[in-house]
């Protein structure tokens, strides 16, 4: 058995991999680190100075009879992780989840991974956690809005965007962390105004959208037809000459 003291950059996989051990619970639940595991009842959060006991390996110590010559190899790389959106489906959109994505090829199976969503300007919005397979672990996300998240209420005129909403997460998983890039969020309004003593087919219609966000004038179509793009989070609602247009 050996004693061993816990350096900054630590983590339990990397300790392992240093001493030839393939799986970090060997040393975390062997008897001798009952203490420790009292210390630390979770494995993903170990801080220098922290003592542990590296047991003996199946087969050391016994004696051959022979004279052998070893090579003392390089120290192991250390173990990295990284995480993104899975960018396939495209930005966010109301109802609609984005899956998040951390990757590593020295990630085990069976680790406990936390995803901390974050929406930029605001701030933190919740977490989830996810069991990883070899290498690689995925969460879903689809909680884009809620009222008190709105950071500002803007007055725009037609052909003018409104402020882009942008979420990152970040990721954590045996002491190490990940950061994502950033998922845009942008809804799409596509309607059809269809009420006749509006709609003669021959003059633009005038308009207000309204969102949690803002205002913002437009002009429909002489047929009716209306067009909103890169909306943010929250729907909308659209008002023109007293009506209310109100999108399903």
């Amino acid at each position: 058995m050996t004693n061993y003291t816990v350096v900054a950059g630590d983590t339990m996989v990397r300790i392992a991999k240093r001493f030839g051990f393939p799986e970090w619970r060997t040393i975390y639940n062997a008897p001798e680190n009952a203490g420790f595991r009292a210390q630390r009842p979770n494995p993903d959060k170990i801080f220098p100075g922290d003592q542990l006991v590296i047991p003996d390996r199946d087969g050391a110590g016994f004696q051959t009879g022979r004279t052998h010559r070893f090579k003392l190899l390089a120290a192991l790389p250390p173990v990295e992780i990284e995480g993104d959106w899975d960018r396939g489906p495209g930005p966010a959109m109301m109802h609609a989840e984005r899956t998040m994505v951390v990757t590593g090829d020295e990630l085990p199976a069976g680790v406990e991974v936390t995803f901390t969503v974050s929406q930029i300007g605001f701030g933190e919005l919740g977490s989830v956690t996810a069991t990883s397979s070899a290498g690689r672990a995925e969460a879903t996300w689809a909680d884009w809005f809620q009222p008190a998240r709105v950071t500002e209420k803007v007055q725009l005129a037609a052909g003018q965007e409104f402020p882009q909403v942008r979420f990152t997460f970040v990721a954590t998983a045996l002491g190490l962390t990940a950061r994502s890039g950033v998922m845009e969020y942008f809804d799409k309004l596509d309607a059809k105004i269809v009420a006749p003593q509006h709609v003669d087919g021959t003059q633009p219609i005038d308009y207000i959208l309204y969102s949690p966000w803002g205002t913002r004038t437009g002009t429909a179509t002489p047929d009716g037809a209306l067009l909103g793009e890169k909306l943010p989070p929250g729907g909308c609602s659209v008002v023109f000459v007293q009506e209310v247009l109100v999108p399903t």
